[in-house]
Parts: C-alpha cells; structure tokens; sequence
C-alpha cells in the first residue's frame, strides 16, 4: 500500500494540488486512499475526491475514460466519427474531470461533443440518441454528499453500461499499468482538428418538447402553485423553463437556486430524506403552495411534497410510482393511446401497489434488479419485440415516461406529477387523497427502507460478513415471520419449501427474504458504503402494514448488531 503511495507522490505526471495532499496524509488516511484501486461498476466509477488511487481525482477519471474508450468499438460502429457526449454537474471538480474525458478520447481520435456548461442527467441520456453518437459520458455523483463525485458511462442508445459493457470497461481499467500517465489532447487542439465541439441549445430545446409531451393536457394554465428546488444542483435552469413554459405558477427556493458543490442550505441533497425538504417547506408554508418538487443534484430523481388540511405530506418513490402508474393508464385508455401490449418495468425492491394498478389496466410488469442501467436496457429490449414500454420507476425516486430518454429523469416526472395535482385541485382532491383512493381499490401498501452505513476498508469488511452471514443462514433466525422462499440473486438460486428454482436476471450480491404478508430485501450499495435494506408489508390497513414493517426493522436491526458485535470479539481475539 505505502509502495503505491510513494509511486504516486515521486511520479513526475502527478497533479501538483494532490501531490500537497498526499504528502499531508498521515498513515490512515493513506490507507484508505490507496487499499484497493478505485472499482468501474454500476455503469462508471464514484467515490471521494481527492487524491489517491481509490479516490476520484484526475488520473483516475483519465484511467477510466481510456479504458472506456478502448472499450467503444465493441459497442458501436463508426464510433470515432459518431462521437461522445459529455455533460457534468455542479459538483466539486465536474467540469475539471468533463474535460479530463474530453482529452484521453481526443488523445484516442475520437470526437466529443460538451455541454458548454452544467446539465441534468436525462439530457446527456437523451442527447446520446439525439445526436446520434456512439456513446455518452456523464460526471455527477447523483445524491452523493458533497465530497464524493463520480463518473457514469453510456453506450449508444443513452443506457447506462450494463453488465457485459461493464466487465469489459473494468478489465480494461485493470490492465492500464501506470493511470498517472495516460495520453490526453489539448481541448484547443481538439477544436481545430474537429474533434471537439459544443452542444447548442437546441438539444436543451428538443428535449423539452419531448419532456411536455408525457403531459396529457398539454400546455394549459395551471391552478396550481409549484415550490421548486434543485438543491443548488444542475436542474436549476431547465426545469424552472419546464415548469413556466407549461403554465405553472412558480415559486423557486431562491437560495438553493445557486449552483453550490457544498449543497450549504440542505441537509441532505436526497430527496428519499425529509431532511432535505426543510427549506423548501418553509417557502411552501409561506405561500401556502399546493405542491413542492425537489430535483436531487444531477436531476435525474424528484422528491415531492403535498399541501394537506393540516400541513405537507412527503411521498415515498413507491406512491409516486402508484399515483404515475393511475394517471398513465387512465388518460392513454381515455386518448385511445394504450398500446396492445403494454409494459411497465419496475424492480425486484420496488413495492407492489403500481403493479397491482398496471395488471388491473391489463398492463404486464416486468422486474430488474435495482438500478436504471437495467431498466434502460429493458427498454432497450422491447424495442425489438410486439410489447411497448408505458412507464418505468423504481423506489428511490426514479421515473421515466417517455422512453426517448433511457435513465431515470426528474424533468420528466416532474410534469407528470405537477399536471396530476393540477387535475385532483380542479377535482377538489389532493394527490395524498388520490393515493388513499387506490389504497381502498387495490388493498393497504406500506413500504420502507433503512441505511447501514460503514466507512472505509473496515466498513466493507462489514457488509460483506453481514451478507454472508444471511446468505449461510438463509434468514431463518433473524425474522419473527415465518419465511415462505429466499431468493438469492448471487447464487440465482430461489429456496422455497426445500426445493431449489433458477433465477433468470443477472448476478448481483442481493437477498430477498418473502414472507406472507411482505418481503425483506438487502442490498449492499453500488455507489455508497452503505447496505440497503428495503421493506414491503400489505395487511388490511396502513396502520397493521405498518406494524408489520417496524418489527422487521426491529428484528433485522437487532441481528445486524448482535452479528456486527460477534465480528468484532473475533477481532480482538
């Protein structure tokens, strides 16, 4: 470890500003700059920024845009001359590492073209295709705290890489042997050989008109009033454009207008956490505003509260997903715009309320693991069969209608959601109204999540003794409610009264323990050190399902300490 150290801190390409850093590292932080090379997964590489081998800084952000671009030819034809897109966030070092890119796939001969400044996700998602290029590059690390950033690949149908790209990137990433001394083209040099350009507004421009079309009532003035936050982040500018240019009444979180790499006025710029609502419900109790929408800060998710008799009312991903579902399935039978095979996508932690919605309109679900790479590539999928996408979500806030974009979009599940609290206010209805109406229909739903965080080396060490230690016992004494199966998605093996079924998506290190009444899922984080763990509970009301769930929080968190407490014995003796 400390031989890497000093290979960095001597060599003679070594940025200066982390050169400073690394001789001010005392040793434990050396260990954790430098333990393991920084991973390519989940369609890119995410983490700290700084300096090190396992922290997002220059070097490492040249090492995997080369391996990404060693990699192009196997996903694309022509793909030097289609080209690359490039978009980043307001994140700490976005534009820096944006133009990183820029230069290791000029050094390579292959044109880029760059947002001339911040971008939310969807539009790089939609510019790919747009622009007919053979790929995409992305520079944000979502919802992330403010010190991490990350870098999220693309191929050329704007989905993220999946697994199969994916390995490939990453062998490539492993066998770059020296990542401080890749080769990168001056952006002047870029430009006067063609193989550097800006993108115009048009593509901002094309993509709204597609981002008003998910609305069924087209462009109308509103009733209603919208507060509005980006969390300082890369939404701020085209989503106030959406929103005004639809006919809605605006009222913008002016402090979190300002692009700010700190997220300084937010606790949290994640919009499954209330905490992050706190300012924003201060303008909406002011102005007595119908509805608040949060984009997070690469704008690809939205959060949402709603204005009740008695205050505002935060909904979960999963609701959204429901009332989404509702309203989507109504107007395209009412428009005579549902198609003959309709399909909805969702995951395996997503809850079950929209897909008893989608089956009631005759719609089939189709399942994935968690993440929108995976989605995108469904999407991707039906293309080539007689079924038609409708919607696709999943339970941490991500939506996309219009399938011209093929990764979660916050602009788009804005519209939907303001045009739908707009029709329940003209119905004397609010959307928590509308969710407890389908509550009545389909049967009560409650679904929950928690965190484990644990930082560093150790903390991986951590989730993985967790998960093996679930994995081994299959769960059986770490739940109240009797299990009915275990399905193990490492292992792709389903367990269910002593016999043993195949699992047919990918490999992926998930557990999902199913009982009568609901199911438990754990999922170590692709992006965070964190584990996930997601909660599903019906019963014959909101109060017994919600009864359901705490006591498997309980008890799951009781057998999490009691095995973290086990680990730790271990290693004193």
């Amino acid at each position: 470890m400390n031989e890497i150290y000093y290979e960095w801190l001597q060599h003679p390409s070594l940025d200066e500003t982390l050169k400073e850093e690394l001789k001010a590292m005392d040793e434990n932080a050396i260990e954790e700059a430098f333990y393991q090379p920084i991973a390519f997964g989940t369609g890119g590489i995410r983490g700290i920024v700084g300096a090190g081998s396992n922290r997002m800084n220059v070097h490492t952000v040249a090492s995997a845009a080369k391996a990404f671009a060693d990699a192009l030819p196997f996903f694309a034809k022509d793909y030097k001359a289609r080209g690359v897109v490039i978009a980043y966030d307001t994140r700490h070092k976005s534009q820096t590492f944006a133009e990183t890119c820029a230069k290791v796939l000029g050094a390579n001969n292959i044109k880029t073209m760059m947002f001339e400044n911040v971008r939310p996700t969807p539009i790089l998602s939609f510019a790919v295709r747009h622009c007919n290029a053979a790929g995409g590059i992305m520079v944000t690390a979502s919802h992330n705290p403010k010190e991490y950033n990350g870098v999220k690949m693309y191929d050329d149908q704007g989905v993220q890489l999946t697994s199969e790209k994916v390995s490939r990137v990453a062998r490539n990433m492993d066998g770059i042997h020296d990542m401080l001394a890749i080769d990168m083209m001056p952006l002047e040099t870029m430009q006067t050989s063609g193989l550097y350009s800006a993108l115009s507004r048009d593509v901002d421009n094309a993509y709204l008109k597609r981002v008003a079309g998910v609305q069924f009532e087209g462009k109308r003035k509103r009733d209603i009033k919208v507060v509005f936050t980006p969390m300082h982040g890369a939404s701020r500018e085209i989503a106030l454009r959406a929103l005004l240019e639809n006919g809605y009444h605006v009222i913008p979180v002016d402090e979190q207008m300002v692009a700010d790499p700190n997220f300084s006025t937010t606790a949290s710029p994640n919009p499954e956490e209330a905490s992050a609502y706190t300012l924003a419900l201060d303008y909406a109790r002011r102005e007595a505003a119908d509805l608040v929408i949060a984009t997070d800060p690469d704008g690809d998710r939205i959060g949402v509260a709603v204005k009740t008799a008695s205050d505002y009312t935060i909904l979960n991903g999963n609701q959204l997903g429901a009332l989404f579902i509702d309203y989507v399935c109504k107007n395209r039978i009412s428009q005579q715009t549902m198609p003959e095979k309709p399909v909805l996508i969702d995951t395996i932690v997503s809850g079950p309320l929209a897909r008893k919605i989608a089956e009631d309109y005759g719609v089939r679900t189709e399942s994935t693991l968690t993440g929108f790479r995976y989605i995108g590539e469904r999407m991707t999928a039906l293309e080539k069969r007689d079924e038609t996408f409708v919607m696709a979500y999943e339970e941490s806030h991500g939506f996309v209608i219009d399938d011209v974009v093929r990764d979660k979009d916050g602009m788009q599940a804005m519209m939907l959601v303001a045009e739908l609290a707009d029709v329940c206010k003209r119905e004397g209805m609010t959307l928590v109204n509308q969710l407890h109406q389908l509550y009545e229909k389909y049967g009560a739903v409650q679904t929950s999540q928690m965190s484990i965080e644990r930082q560093g080396k150790r903390g991986k060490k951590t989730i993985e003794h967790i998960m093996d230690t679930f994995r081994s016992q299959k769960g059986e004494t770490f739940f109240q409610e009797p299990i009915i199966a275990v399905e193990d998605y490492l292992a792709r093996k389903v367990f269910h009264n002593g016999k043993t079924s195949a699992l047919h998506l990918p490999v992926a290190n998930v557990l999902k323990f199913i009982f009568n009444n609901g199911w438990c899922v754990l999922r170590p984080s692709g992006t965070e050190p964190k584990l996930k763990v997601y909660f599903a509970a019906s019963a014959d009301s909101l109060t017994a399902a919600e009864t359901i769930i705490t006591a498997m929080h309980s008890s799951l968190s009781e057998h999490i300490e009691q095995i973290e407490n086990t680990m730790d014995k271990e290693v004193s003796t």
